[in-house]
């Protein structure tokens, strides 16, 4: 229902709702979600953000609805993200909240106005169960694998539901993700439009050996060192054991010393020695960092190794960097 269009200067200008559980710059997602909500605003239109979490320097003009949820396990966090969202957006149209559109970035709203999708649970439920299959497989590790396929099955279905009947219009930020949709779903290709996520120029550009001599030192690296970076929250998925193994037998091939950033992910001091152990180079955890463009000015070349991405927007803001990247093939 249209409530508050509004025409100012031949404009038209909108009241948009965006569903998110984080509103920050950590997540690849949550980056992208900002860069859109905020050329929106700049373009006139108005913004109402429901979030868990909102970094209190992002979107200042906009109308912030704290929606409260569980931070894990992940089921508990969808599901009570997807119920107490719904349940927030009642109580503010009740006190007399109105907007144009509702925008969401996946399974979070049942029938939003604009769904962009970021990837695909059934995918990554399929990409889990082929990981349970392999060698070497603890008993702890394959109870928590087939917890995960339970709670990926649960949100695929409600995405199944997003993207056939539910959204006005569905978006897929890569052609493999909406090739995902039609397998896993059964939705129409021509019904998913596709835009992949875009990068700021204005904060991911190359630098000059001036500018990355001086990040490096602030973050303690030899200035003599090759810098090798990863960046991805599941390290499992995203590749982290395939690059450590290949820095392994690169050992004694590369004239000087190599160091592996590797950002986000959860700290966890037991895997982390067991990788240094494994990599038999210097590896940094340096978890999550809102400040990407200093990370990608230190180091030397990017890579992602992926076992699964829907788009891997980290591939584009290091190229945005000038860094050569390296990344399998199912690099969405």
């Amino acid at each position: 229902k249209v409530s508050s269009f509004r025409y100012t200067g031949g404009k038209i200008q909108m009241r948009l709702a965006i569903v998110v559980p984080e509103l920050d710059t950590i997540g690849g997602t949550e980056r992208c979600v900002v860069g859109l909500a905020e050329a929106l605003a700049g373009r006139g239109h108005s913004i109402v953000v429901f979030a868990n979490r909102r970094h209190p320097a992002l979107l200042r003009g906009a109308t912030w609805y704290r929606v409260p949820m569980f931070s894990r396990p992940l089921l508990f966090r969808y599901g009570s993200f997807l119920a107490l969202n719904t349940i927030v957006r009642a109580w503010a149209s009740i006190r007399g909240e109105r907007y144009d559109a509702v925008f969401s970035t996946g399974g979070d709203v049942l029938r939003p106005a604009i769904c962009v999708f970021h990837s695909c649970a059934e995918a990554a439920g399929q990409c889990i169960r082929a990981e349970l299959q392999a060698n070497g497989v603890s008993p702890a590790t394959r109870c928590k694998g087939w917890v995960n396929i339970a709670t990926y099955k649960f949100i695929g279905g409600i995405e199944r539901y997003v993207t056939r009947s539910g959204a006005g219009r569905v978006v897929a930020v890569s052609e493999t993700l909406r090739s995902d949709f039609a397998r896993h779903y059964g939705a129409a290709p021509e019904d998913i439009a596709v835009i992949p996520d875009g990068v700021s120029l204005n904060e991911f550009r190359p630098c000059s050996d001036d500018e990355k001599r001086h990040k490096q030192e602030r973050l303690g690296i030899d200035t003599a060192a090759h810098v090798v970076l990863f960046v991805g929250h599941n390290w499992q998925r995203k590749g982290l054991s395939t690059l450590i193994d290949a820095l392994a037998r690169m050992r004694g091939q590369v004239p000087t010393p190599l160091i592996l950033l590797v950002v986000g992910g959860r700290r966890d001091g037991t895997v982390e020695a067991e990788l240094r152990a494994r990599a038999e180079c210097d590896v940094r955890f340096l978890g999550t960092c809102s400040d990407m463009a200093e990370i990608y000015g230190a180091s030397d070349v990017c890579v992602l190794p992926s076992a699964l991405e829907s788009f891997g927007l980290p591939i584009l803001e290091a190229m945005a960097c000038g860094l050569p990247v390296v990344v399998s093939r199912t690099a969405g």
